[in-house]
């Protein structure tokens, strides 16, 4: 049977290289900052996570987390930023229980997890209605003069012969 050249000959590890060439750096930056700041807040506040712990301990911790994570001077995140933190945790939760220790749970869905989501939507509500946590709308533009638009129009139109219209079919030339 001829060898098909259809279909590559990628390895694994050669897969593998390609996935993760493929995250962007600030993607892989954010989560490790992300994931340091957790492995801090556990520290800080006495919880400890291992290959045994319950998923309702690892929910409690969750729930913690997204009521209770600062930044490092004190401030609160914005209301995005709660949002993303604690996806992004949860989600290196997920995966380092799975690969780690082959324990499947998934802190978006199961119903261990729902205070701690609820915790994180509570926050998140709370912060929208604080005016410096929500992202603002850029401040009104003033509006243009006609003679300062007129005279910008003159600027970037092309002020030589008309271009030919637009032909659609050889018939029409």
């Amino acid at each position: 049977m001829a060898e098909s050249k259809r279909f590559g000959v990628a390895s694994n590890l050669e897969i593998d290289t390609i996935i993760k060439g493929s995250i962007p750096h600030n993607t892989d930056r954010n989560r490790n900052s992300v994931w340091n700041q957790f492995q801090q807040f556990c520290a800080e506040r006495g919880h400890l996570i291992l290959n045994d712990t319950p998923v309702q301990v690892i929910a409690a911790v969750l729930k913690d987390w997204a009521v209770n994570m600062r930044k490092s001077n004190g401030e609160e995140y914005t209301e995005r930023s709660v949002k993303t933190m604690w996806n992004v945790t949860a989600n290196i939760i997920q995966e380092k229980y799975f690969h780690e220790y082959n324990r499947k749970f998934n802190p978006f869905t199961d119903i261990e997890f729902k205070e701690a989501r609820d915790a994180k939507n509570a926050k998140r509500r709370r912060l929208k209605i604080m005016p410096t946590k929500v992202k603002q709308p850029p401040p009104p533009q003033a509006p243009v003069s006609p003679t300062l638009y007129f005279a910008a129009a003159h600027i970037y139109i092309p002020l030589g012969p008309t271009p030919r219209p637009f032909v659609s079919s050889v018939s029409q030339l």
